[in-house]
């Protein structure tokens, strides 16, 4: 179990490592530390975003630690949401509402 603090620091050391050094994805999206920022944001926003959310952060980690050869992108897409959409136009089920 991670402390608040462990998850904060997690969170803050990925996103400086993008800022540095975005991870370009086969698929041809590039992370960079704002969609990092911007995927946690809406991924926090619905509980079934949980674990993607997570499985992105251990793949980023793997990424900017070294001890992946490539990023595969697998948590990025498709994304459970829209990021582009404004989080109070989301709905339930993660899409932009009308």
């Amino acid at each position: 179990m991670r402390t608040p603090d462990e998850v904060r620091r997690t969170y803050d050391r990925l996103t400086a490592a993008l800022d540095r050094r975005p991870l370009p994805d086969p698929g041809g999206f590039v992370l960079d530390g704002n969609a990092l920022r911007e995927i946690t944001r809406v991924g926090l926003y619905l509980d079934g975003s949980f674990p993607s959310t997570a499985e992105l952060w251990q793949e980023v980690a793997a990424a900017v630690s070294g001890s992946a050869l490539t990023f595969r992108g697998a948590a990025v897409g498709p994304l459970p949401v829209d990021c582009r959409a404004p989080v109070d136009r989301i709905d339930p089920h993660g899409r932009e509402a009308a």
